[in-house]
């Protein structure tokens, strides 16, 4: 009798539960199409969503579909939501890990509730979805070309990968800061960059 020698594969992670709403789509262009949606989740974490529900932006690309044009929307985008939805913690420690610095500028009865505290002063405003983006060898080729070196590994580190798993943006309106909106780039449930925008 042959022995198997396949190995086992993990299984996959349940499926988190959410609703999703597509509340309009628009065409940008023949090649882009982008969509905007309300998610409704008990796994959202009450001090980012105290709704219970998020808006998301799709950024997607156009496709000929029955009746006009239509939008794409890729698998890897709603593995990104699920990501997003499974690990609210992890995020939520993120961002409060970034934000700590303000605590002291909040007034005394806030700072000294800690995160609740903090979360009075950041809404979230939406949740960015874009497909996975791997530039081509012609695209870097021709990055090289217009920017120096720095630029090129700039663009390369914050691309994903073939394997990166997931890729989602969190964008919020801070008191602190309310010229600008913060935006949170996360990439396989990490923390990448926080910047003003």
């Amino acid at each position: 009798m042959a022995k198997n020698t396949s190995t086992k594969r993990p299984p996959l992670p349940a499926e988190p539960p959410y609703d999703l709403a597509f509340v309009k789509y628009e065409p940008l262009s023949e090649r882009r199409c982008d969509a905007y949606a309300e998610v409704n989740s008990p796994l959202l974490d009450r001090l980012m969503h105290p709704t219970g529900s998020v808006s998301v932006w799709f950024v997607g690309r156009s496709i000929a579909a029955k009746g006009g044009p239509g939008f794409a929307l890729e698998g890897f985008q709603l593995a990104s939501l699920a990501d997003y939805l499974r690990s609210q913690a992890a995020v939520r420690e993120s961002l409060e890990h970034r934000f700590n610095e303000y605590l002291d500028e909040l007034p005394p009865r806030e700072r000294s509730q800690g995160a609740a505290g903090l979360w009075k002063h950041v809404e979230v405003l939406q949740l960015v979805l874009a497909p996975r983006t791997i530039p081509t060898r012609e695209q870097l080729a021709g990055l090289k070309k217009l920017n120096s070196r720095v630029n090129l590994r700039r663009v390369i580190a914050n691309s994903d990968k073939a394997d990166t798993r997931s890729s989602f943006t969190v964008v919020m309106r801070v008191t602190w800061d309310e010229e600008h909106f913060t935006k949170a780039d996360f990439r396989d449930g990490g923390l990448v960059k926080i910047a003003s925008a």
